[in-house]
């Protein structure tokens, strides 16, 4: 059994996103979605460029996007600096 502190805020949604992309430095759009899934997120997506309005990730690049991920169409989302 784990103990709990019932004093302490539960993660934002918000939160829990920006800390999933910051693990790795990028995510695709589909893992955001996966995340969203697997911990009940509500549109994670959203929160994705709520986050990005606010400064803190990015979208990749499509240069860097075509590079990385030759054939993907798909958007991916970045906390790297050089990913701007």
């Amino acid at each position: 059994m784990t103990q709990t502190d019932l004093f302490t805020k539960p993660k934002t949604q918000q939160q829990q996103v920006y800390e999933f992309i910051a693990q790795k430095g990028r995510r695709f759009t589909h893992e955001l979605n996966e995340l969203g899934i697997n911990h009940h997120i509500n549109d994670p997506q959203t929160r994705a460029r709520e986050l990005a309005r606010k400064g803190k990730i990015w979208r990749v690049r499509k240069e860097l996007a075509k590079l990385f991920w030759p054939g993907s169409k798909e958007e991916a989302w970045s906390i790297l600096p050089e990913d701007k």
